[in-house]
């Protein structure tokens, strides 16, 4: 996908706009596995929603994991506003096995537990070499996979669906992890994701967390270790420091509002006669 593609998507549609720290992140990112690694209220979720945004696209089949029913809430919502051509799919242990093999197809984001992605990997359901990458944050089966576009699925029906053959993996354009740094505590996320690039090499793995105190709690090796989990090569740091990030933020600082209202004359002779009292009991213990 070209870099023009990124700009063209924030310019199109006036519900979404890319801050310039994001549109250039998203420019020096965009064909690499990348961890992104933010400082809290840096706006994860927005980085994240942007790029799903991006590969809304039928043509495409993009899978996004270990995201909690608030977060799916959430990106439901918004990517369906964005872009109702190409809404999302949420796939789950509802999904049967047969839809999803067919949603797998369909392309796009999809939102998708480790359960059902790291089944689905195991079994062959999924089309590896489709898949462009992961995104993990946080399914209709095999016909929904079909649909292409974002698709949200759990961990347990993804795996099973890879190992049972039932996703199409070379539709599969990547996979995005939500909330990566829970994928230190998890295993079936990191199966899913060495199934995937066992089965497709040329899908991209896009992960994504705002919480860096857990991930460097035990010294740089931690961050190693999630890096071997997640099968990426880089990672990005966005501290609040950054300069890029500062300037974007300092361009539009947050109003303080100070408002004061006066007490009824009832709570006003409570309020002198509790002051009567501790000037009392100080004056008293200063005695």
């Amino acid at each position: 996908m070209a870099a023009e593609e990124v700009i063209d998507l924030a310019e199109d549609d006036d519900r979404i706009e890319l801050l310039p720290h994001e549109q250039t992140l998203m420019l020096d990112t965009m064909n690499d596995d990348v961890l992104f690694i933010t400082g809290r209220g840096i706006g994860i979720e927005r980085l994240c929603l942007h790029h799903l945004h991006m590969y809304s696209d039928p043509k495409l089949l993009v899978l996004v994991l270990n995201t909690s029913s608030a977060d799916e809430h959430f990106f439901l919502n918004k990517l369906k506003e964005m872009n109702p051509t190409c809404p999302p799919k949420l796939i789950n242990s509802d999904v049967s096995v047969k839809q999803r093999e067919t949603v797998y197809l369909d392309g796009g984001v999809q939102f998708i537990t480790s359960r059902v992605l790291m089944v689905d990997l195991l079994t062959d359901r999924i089309p590896v070499q489709n898949v462009t990458g992961i995104v993990i944050y946080r399914a209709h089966e095999e016909t929904v996979y079909l649909d292409g576009g974002v698709q949200f699925i759990t961990s347990r029906v993804l795996m099973v669906d890879l190992l049972t053959d039932r996703i199409p993996v070379q539709n599969v354009t990547g996979i995005v992890i939500y909330r990566a740094h829970e994928i230190l505590r998890s295993f079936q996320e990191s199966f899913i994701l060495r199934l995937y690039r066992e089965k497709k090499a040329g899908g991209f793995v896009k992960a994504f967390s705002d919480n860096p105190n857990i991930i460097t709690s035990s010294g740089i090796g931690q961050l190693q270790r999630l890096f071997d989990k997640l099968y990426v090569k880089n990672v990005r740091l966005l501290p609040r420091f950054d300069s890029v990030i500062k300037e974007t933020y300092d361009a539009a600082p947050p109003k303080l509002c100070e408002l004061e209202v006066d007490l009824p004359v009832q709570l006003r002779k409570v309020r002198m006669g509790l002051m009567d009292i501790i000037r009392t009991c100080v004056r008293e213990l200063k005695q």
